[in-house]
């Protein structure tokens, strides 16, 4: 559900099960730990897969939250720059969204890919089995909640922080555009703006891409370690 570009909406459902299956299937034979006693009971048995389900959605949501700092990049791009009104098909949600937000997504999962980060984050699967043992969620629930909260707080802030140049960008213009229509209130300042403050802010863009999407890996890397150790 949650794993870089395998758990994008686009991809079928079948071959997402497919592929959830096989990777259970490989991590349960490299587990090397004390798997615990058979329930004896039916409604210790559903406590147990709960607490399995809660622990893996807990850490999912964390990890995909934090990507979604890219769209707040790409929405305050589309804002400032005055693109906002050109939505177009998001394939990775299945929803609209802005053309910038949609093009750094698919570039940030294309790096993931081809720097290893899907590996790094299966065996970070693997080894939350001996981070959080059996019935870890029941007794620390309370954890998982501060980790899915701190992630929100920490993909909004980060989205604004790689988006700080367009909004610096975006005040002096605007505030140049108020000047000069107090000074020359004939002057159709709208129409004189608005190609301007596109090629400004695109190539602004173009400039901090590069840097930005490796930024980006790296805090997500360091993200990773900073949950499992």
């Amino acid at each position: 559900m949650f794993v870089p570009a395998v758990g994008d909406m686009n991809i079928p459902v079948r071959i997402r099960l497919i592929f959830s299956l096989f990777v259970s299937f490989v991590i349960m034979n490299s587990l090397d730990m004390p798997l615990p006693s058979k329930p004896e009971k039916t409604a210790e048995f559903i406590i147990l897969i709960f607490n399995e389900i809660m622990v893996g959605l807990s850490i999912g949501i964390a990890i995909k939250t934090i990507q979604s700092a890219i769209h707040v990049v790409g929405l305050i791009f589309s804002y400032q720059s005055g693109l906002s009104s050109g939505m177009i098909f998001d394939p990775i949600n299945n929803t609209q969204g802005s053309a910038y937000g949609t093009f750094l997504m698919m570039s940030f999962i294309m790096l993931l890919i081809a720097t290893d980060m899907h590996l790094l984050i299966i065996r970070s699967i693997q080894f939350s089995y001996d981070l959080f043992p059996f019935s870890f969620f029941i007794q620390n629930y309370g954890s998982f909640v501060n980790l899915i909260t701190k992630a929100s707080s920490d993909a909004f802030n980060l989205g604004v922080r790689i988006a700080a140049p367009f909004f610096m960008v975006g005040i002096f213009l605007n505030l140049g555009a108020g000047i000069l229509s107090r000074l020359m209130p004939q002057m159709q300042v709208f129409f004189i703006l608005m190609p301007i403050q596109i090629l400004v802010h695109s190539v602004i863009f173009m400039l901090i891409l590069g840097s930005t999407m490796l930024w980006l890996v790296d805090y997500y890397h360091d993200y990773l370690k900073s949950i499992f150790g």
